[in-house]
């Protein structure tokens, strides 16, 4: 996959919900450098109200324009500080990346037709597999050394005897 094809892809986040723990103290650091707007992030801060217990289960909307339409939204936000992730906002705070982001913020056909390209190509991903790949319990973490192989998270996930007995 391309550098450009990761920012089409980046798009998908004009549809669907995060969770609050995934952006909260992120976002208080990018507050204290003006990355995000002070203002979103009193509302984020509103509708993440803290949680009892281990899991958070609270949610929101990624694009808080447009939350149930697939469009550049996404990208016109991010130029106002209303980038819900770090990895959002990254878009357009690098050189690199940033007139990707501006492009499609420009032209929704263009990102439109990029985007259907993009989900083509990385559904022809191979699935990876073998002692020297790696499905993550957590996608942000490497799993740990003891299951590091694919075999070993897949028989964490389903032992054996669990298997043997579907």
């Amino acid at each position: 996959m391309s550098v450009e094809d990761m920012v089409v892809l980046s798009g998908s986040h004009t549809i669907g919900r995060s969770l609050c723990a995934s952006f909260l103290a992120m976002n208080r650091r990018r507050l204290a450098n003006g990355t995000i707007s002070a203002a979103y992030q009193a509302l984020l801060e509103a509708l993440c109200p803290p949680s009892p217990g281990q899991f958070d289960p609270n949610t929101t909307e990624i694009d808080v324009s447009t939350p149930a339409v697939l469009d550049n939204n996404y990208y016109k936000l991010l130029p106002l500080n209303l980038g819900l992730h770090f990895s959002d906002d990254q878009l357009i705070r690098n050189a690199t990346l940033a007139p990707f982001a501006n492009a499609f913020a420009a032209n929704e056909t263009l990102w439109k037709q990029k985007f259907t390209a993009a989900m083509i190509k990385m559904g022809n991903i191979e699935v990876r597999t073998g002692t020297t790949d790696e499905i993550r319990l957590n996608c942000s973490v490497v799993n740990p050394s003891s299951s590091s192989s694919a075999a070993g998270v897949i028989e964490m996930l389903f032992p054996a005897d669990e298997v043997a007995t579907s």
